[in-house]
C-alpha cells in the first residue's frame, strides 16, 4: 500500500484540472496484439464522460498491471 500525503493528493487533483487526454494510445502501438485497443477503449469512455478523471486513472493503472502480469 502507499503512503501519499494530502499536499500530494492536492497537487495532482490541481494538475488534473488542465489534463489533456489523446483520443488514442501514444504508448502502446500494437494495434495487431490490441493493446492499443484496451487503452483506446478506456480513454474513449473518459472522452464520453462515463469516467470521471479519478476513474481514469484508477482504470489505465488497472490495466496497465494487468499488461504488465501478462508479460504485454
Amino acid at each position: 500500500m502507499w503512503a501519499v500525503s494530502q499536499e500530494s493528493i492536492d497537487i495532482q487533483r490541481a494538475i488534473t484540472e488542465n489534463l489533456v487526454i489523446l483520443l488514442y494510445s501514444i504508448y502502446t502501438n500494437d494495434a495487431i496484439r490490441g493493446q492499443d485497443e484496451v487503452i483506446d477503449e478506456v480513454i474513449a469512455l473518459c472522452v464520453d464522460g462515463r469516467l470521471t478523471v479519478d476513474q481514469f486513472i484508477k482504470t489505465l493503472n488497472d490495466k496497465d498491471m494487468m499488461m504488465i502480469y501478462e508479460g504485454v
